[in-house]
């Protein structure tokens, strides 16, 4: 039988699904000392965020990650939050391509010095 705190995570999942721009999100809802709801869509999370000293009655972050033990590197976990879910993936989104052409920057110029050329 589903408890009403989880019947509730569920319709909030649901509202912030309906919420989300494009296609592919899927609800994620889990029970960890309390009832959390998320959106996924492939390695992008959208999370529910009750800021306790914010203006904001609830605000959205978004994390990116995948499978490997390195996930949790700052650079895809800081936050961004909005009110809007979508502003904190393109947020998301617009500092993973900045990290990752600096990363490329770093590489190219490293094996510039080791190899020459």
């Amino acid at each position: 039988m589903i408890s009403k705190e989880e019947l509730e995570a569920r319709k909030d999942a649901e509202r912030l699904l309906k919420r989300m721009q494009g296609s592919g999100w899927e609800v994620k809802v889990w029970e960890s000392a309390g009832w959390h709801y998320a959106v996924t869509t492939g390695a992008l999370t959208v999370h529910v965020w009750e800021p306790a000293s914010s203006k904001m009655s609830v605000a959205y972050s978004a994390s990116l990650s995948d499978d490997y033990s390195n996930a949790d590197l700052d650079i895809w976990s800081d936050y961004n939050l909005s009110e809007d879910p979508n502003v904190v993936v393109r947020a998301k989104l617009r500092k993973a391509k900045e990290t990752l052409e600096n990363l490329d920057k770093i590489v190219t110029e490293t094996e510039h010095l080791i190899y020459g050329g």
